[in-house]
């Protein structure tokens, strides 16, 4: 038997004055039904006047929403939380008046193992009778809205595309997914991964010298992002992405080929940035992994790029006599770190590459490749073709 009496339980879904004088009249007549006869006298009109008073109270209680109820607002149920735990950050924001109350209503309806974990979003105030049944039956109304993240892009872009979507700070992006202080963008901010935070990516880490950033490993694809989540959460969706993309024949095949998959991953972020599609890409890999072989500068300027936030036709000679370790003109070998967060058909190309005679590449305006075997035959490329 429910402790509340059954004309409380009663589903309301009209509020507002006219409804509020139903429910008055609603109570007169239960008084009057519970007394069998009109409460005129003293004594039944003062129990009348209880029921009634009674009875609006819980109509307020259960059946009106908290006049502090905010619209359009945003709350999440954490995952593992207690009832009281949801009760009680429920009244924090504002959304029930008190949590005693929500906890009995919930247990007395028996729904006190359904509520659900999530982010639910309330467009308008909603009762507390309504409230505990969009938490029990998982009734979210939350649009997601869909977010791109195109092949090549880096911490520092993705920071402020998620700021001008509104979702959250650039700063707070980069913060948490440890934006290279080497970048273009960062300024004196050092933002450093606390590896412990992130040991459910034991892949990730793996592949990861400790304490360096995510670039590399932010997979690109297009997600669907509900309001007001968090950096963290955004990682974490991309992260679990790349682990699911990155499959085991890969590691193997890298350590098939005596290469760090980190270092698969770096040439990967040079590729998505200097090829043009994928079979570009598979040869630029070739020219690229030769020249490591035979301990020639790569001569990239994507890498320059990364440091100096300037594409290839604004880059100038002064930038050629950098001393960075991203500046592969002047030294030999990797750049420290992957230059964007590549797909998988650059790492793919970065795996498997296409040999070939070309030592050299270019790209026109329109992004044709242009391939060339000699030095010569480069030179003649780039009088023809980037005039």
């Amino acid at each position: 038997m429910s402790p509340i009496p059954g004309f409380f339980l009663c589903r309301f879904t009209a509020t507002g004055p006219m409804a509020f004088r139903r429910f008055v009249s609603q109570s007169r007549e239960v008084a009057k039904a519970a007394w069998g006869r009109s409460p005129k006298s003293v004594a039944g009109t003062g129990i009348a006047a209880f029921l009634v008073l009674s009875g609006i109270f819980f109509y307020l209680l259960f059946f009106m929403p908290s006049y502090t109820f905010p619209a359009e607002k945003i709350f999440e149920v954490q995952k593992g939380a207690s009832l009281s735990e949801i009760a009680h950050s429920l009244h924090e924001n504002n959304i029930i008046r008190a949590p005693s109350f929500f906890i009995f209503l919930v247990k007395a309806a028996g729904k006190e193992r359904d509520v659900k974990a999530g982010l639910y979003y309330f467009e308008k105030p909603l009762s507390l009778t309504e409230v505990m049944f969009r938490l029990t039956v998982g009734n979210y109304e939350v649009e997601p809205f869909q977010s791109t993240i195109q092949e090549g892009a880096t911490i520092f872009g993705m920071g402020l595309f998620f700021e001008e979507k509104g979702m959250f700070t650039a700063k707070d992006f980069w913060r948490i997914a440890g934006l290279n202080a080497d970048h273009y963008g960062n300024g004196t901010d050092a933002y450093m991964i606390r590896d412990e935070e992130w040991v459910d990516f034991q892949e990730v880490l793996s592949i990861k010298p400790a304490g360096a950033g995510f670039e590399g490993f932010l997979f690109p694809d297009t997600y669907f992002f509900p309001p007001a989540i968090k950096p963290g959460s955004v990682i974490r969706a991309m992260l679990e992405n790349f682990e699911r993309k990155v499959t085991d024949e890969m590691h193997e095949e890298a350590t098939r080929q005596k290469k760090d998959f980190y270092d698969i991953l770096i040439m990967a972020s040079i590729i998505e940035r200097e090829a043009f599609d994928g079979e570009d890409g598979k040869i630029i890999s070739g020219i690229l992994w030769k020249r490591l072989r035979e301990n020639y500068p790569l001569q990239v300027d994507a890498a320059l790029s990364y440091i100096t936030g300037r594409g290839s036709f604004q880059l100038t000679l002064d930038d050629l006599e950098i001393d960075s370790p991203y500046n592969v003109y002047a030294r030999v070998g990797l750049p420290p770190t992957p230059i964007s967060n590549p797909g998988i058909e650059a790492i793919e190309a970065a795996l498997y590459p296409q040999e070939s005679d070309y030592w050299y590449y270019l790209h026109d305006g329109g992004g044709k490749a242009y391939y060339a075997k000699t030095f010569e035959e480069h030179k003649s490329n780039k009088s023809r073709y980037l005039r």
